[in-house]
């Protein structure tokens, strides 16, 4: 946010007009939708899960070309997905 003034400014006036000068609540929660999808876009863009293993469960042959042994560990890097401008 801070490298978007504009979107902290939002942020605020939620914050501000929801808790005024008191402290926040649970029941301010459903009250702070802009903070809500806030958090949302922070955790889709730098998550908290960004590599992840596999195992085959038996020999395979992928796509008719990757042979995958079931003692083979697969890895995937999943950060490429939540930065494609195509889909965000």
């Amino acid at each position: 946010m801070l490298k978007n003034p504009e979107t902290y400014i939002k942020a605020q006036q939620e914050v501000d007009r929801v808790l005024g000068t008191g402290p926040m609540e649970a029941k301010h929660l459903s009250e702070l939708p802009y903070i809500k999808y806030s958090i949302f876009e922070a955790l889709r863009f730098m998550g908290p899960i960004s590599l992840t293993s596999k195992r085959a469960i038996e020999d395979t042959v992928i796509g008719g070309t990757y042979h995958i042994k079931k003692t083979d560990i697969i890895m995937f890097n999943l950060k490429p997905f939540h930065h494609d401008p195509k889909v965000w």
